[in-house]
């Protein structure tokens, strides 16, 4: 019940910040917001649910039961006893009344039942399992969510250093009419810039309209509304530090959760052992059994009784020796799942550090390009201002100073992107701020 009313409350809040005008909003306050919302992590908690019912179900195996069975008869006809007699002759006796009640309570108690044990042991390990499932569901969600947010981040700023550049263009063709006016340049030169200018303009609306595909895909994760006016804030440069050489996956919760499905299977095993074993219950029941031929019932026996039962099989015609079979079959497979899932966990978390050492020596590098055509840039200003550059060159110089801002973005997005992969490897939080 607490937790029904946490999660109305949480989604009153959401609706009600819902309803507002456009918010800047973190990827701390975005991923918050997608584990409250995310209709896959809703799903996958209902999961969590019916395991944790499933353990119940298991349990009551093993509790006492009580129980109750009710019932009326009517008779339509007479039965008879018939008596041989060799001095009185053949003699008959009724034997049934028009209306019979009969009501029996019985309590049971499994005393000895060794697969409902094992069985219940199995349900929580399963439920266990879940709930890692569970939480690597929700890893998988955030971390398809941070992806899509630094991809609207890198958007959203590659879209300034475009429009930048567009402005530049603008502002070059506004120079190169002014020195036509003078005579400095020719009239192609003139065009030239023109054209340039208008061939920018495209690209601001390719990227806008990426933008807003990425926003409506960050929205559809979250289940929010598209009308919703969703900004995306932070800073996806990242800072050069050292690389971790942490490669321990004991925090990993896909291997948690395959370790704890081996347990499962281990106890299914056991379980199907078990079915060889014999089932010993204890009941305790009371019987009443009136008849009459009106509604009186003053013919009535009463009976308290007891009761030990012991069942096991003798011949099954080979069912549990198939299934205690299956049981370690599906073990061995679930070790090898291991293996293989250890191995290939392994091996992304090496080239994950392989990519992210790359990703640093491409940021060192763009760095150095970007200065480069920030100077290049400077000198063919001034030389343009004197009429001593083409309009070509004017336009190769803006567009290598664009492209050398937007490969330094992209490559602090490529280190991003590769940290929050060896974070979900690592089995570490994902929920935190890009600084």
């Amino acid at each position: 019940m607490k937790q029904f009313l946490h999660f109305c409350i949480s989604a009153l809040i959401l609706l009600i910040g819902l309803k507002g005008h456009a918010q800047d909003i973190s990827l701390n306050d975005y991923l918050n917001i997608l584990k409250e919302q995310s209709l896959l992590i809703q799903q996958s908690s209902n999961q969590v649910l019916d395991a944790t019912l499933d353990v119940r179900s298991a349990k009551s195996q093993l509790l006492p039961s009580l129980g109750t069975e009710l019932s009326y008869q009517r008779d339509f006809s007479k039965n008879f006893l018939f008596f041989n007699d060799e001095d009185f002759g053949l003699t008959k006796l009724r034997t049934n009344f028009n209306n019979t009640v009969n009501a029996d309570l019985i309590a049971e108690q499994a005393v000895y039942d060794a697969v409902a044990s094992k069985q219940f042991q199995a349900a929580k390990l399963a439920a266990k399992q879940t709930e890692l499932n569970h939480l690597e569901t929700v890893n998988v969600v955030l971390l398809q969510g941070s992806r899509l947010f630094l991809q609207s981040l890198f958007v959203q700023n590659s879209l300034t250093i475009i429009e930048e550049s567009l402005q530049l263009a603008e502002q070059q063709k506004v120079q190169t009419q002014d020195l036509f006016e003078s005579g400095l340049v020719s009239e192609l030169e003139l065009r030239q810039a023109e054209l340039y200018y208008k061939q920018a303009l495209p690209q601001v609306a390719e990227a806008k309209n990426a933008y807003q595909t990425l926003l409506n895909e960050l929205k559809t994760l979250a289940s929010l509304p598209q009308d919703y006016e969703l900004i995306p804030t932070g800073n996806i440069v990242s800072k050069d530090n050292a690389i971790s050489t942490d490669k321990s996956l004991e925090a990993n919760l896909e291997l948690q959760s395959i370790n704890q499905a081996l347990k499962v299977s281990n106890l299914a095993i056991k379980a199907r052992e078990a079915e060889w074993n014999p089932m010993v219950k204890v009941s305790l029941g009371y019987n009443l059994n009136a008849q009459d031929n009106e509604f009186r019932f003053k013919n009535d026996n009463r009976l308290w009784y007891g009761r030990v039962s012991v069942q096991f099989p003798i011949v099954t015609g080979g069912l549990n020796s198939a299934q205690l079979q299956k049981a370690r079959v599906s073990k061995d497979n679930v070790q090898l799942e291991l293996q293989h899932t250890r191995l290939s966990l392994n091996t992304k978390l090496e080239n994950h550090y392989l990519d992210l050492e790359l990703a640093r020596q491409k940021i060192r590098l763009q760095e150095d390009v970007l200065r480069v055509a920030k100077k290049e840039f400077e000198i063919s200003e001034f030389q343009a201002s004197r009429g001593h550059i083409t309009a070509i060159d004017r336009k190769q110089a803006r567009l290598d100073l664009s492209q050398a801002k937007l490969d330094l973005l992209e490559a602090h997005l490529q280190a991003s992107l590769t940290r929050l992969e060896i974070d979900k490897t690592l089995g570490k939080s994902l929920i935190r701020e890009i600084k």
